[in-house]
């Protein structure tokens, strides 16, 4: 079986996105100060370009990522398991890793990238990097960010 690359985003479909994925729950003891905080990416990538990359595109969009409460939490060790890590990234313990991959059902090897919302559902998957413009304006209409805009208007 070939192995899935992670990422993980919140946000909800949009065209060209890709196919609908069902909302599934987040697990209960898994970083529950992120729930309702961030919308997350959550990845794991199989090779060093694909990392860079990633880290690369959190840097270059850093203010519109950390606008939509965006926090990325990588699945593999690494450069992001140190004491600063890349802009908006977040390193999880070995356990948090296994935890979020036994959830939602990442194998250990290969890419995938997860989009979480909010509520922490995930919204998007993928086996490839994501277009980041498509999943920021997905987020952007989404219910609970719509809301960000209306209530940051009227400050």
């Amino acid at each position: 079986m070939r192995a899935r690359r992670c990422l993980l985003l919140a946000a909800t479909a949009l065209p060209g996105v890709g196919p609908p994925v069902a909302a599934t729950s987040p697990p209960e003891a898994l970083l529950p100060s992120l729930r309702w905080e961030h919308r997350l990416v959550v990845y794991q990538v199989d090779n060093g370009e694909t990392a860079k990359a990633v880290r690369r595109a959190a840097a270059d969009h850093e203010e519109v990522l950390a606008e939509r409460r965006i926090l990325f939490l990588p699945l593999h060790p690494g450069k992001t398991d140190r004491a600063d890590p890349p802009p908006l990234h977040r390193s999880l313990s070995g356990a948090e890793r296994d935890e979020v991959r036994e959830r939602w059902e990442i194998a250990r090897e290969g890419t995938v990238f997860l989009l979480v919302g909010l509520d922490g559902t995930v919204k998007d998957r993928r086996e490839s990097l994501p277009d980041w413009e498509a999943w920021a304006e997905r987020i952007d209409r989404m219910p609970m960010r719509r809301r960000e805009l209306r209530e940051g208007e009227g400050a």
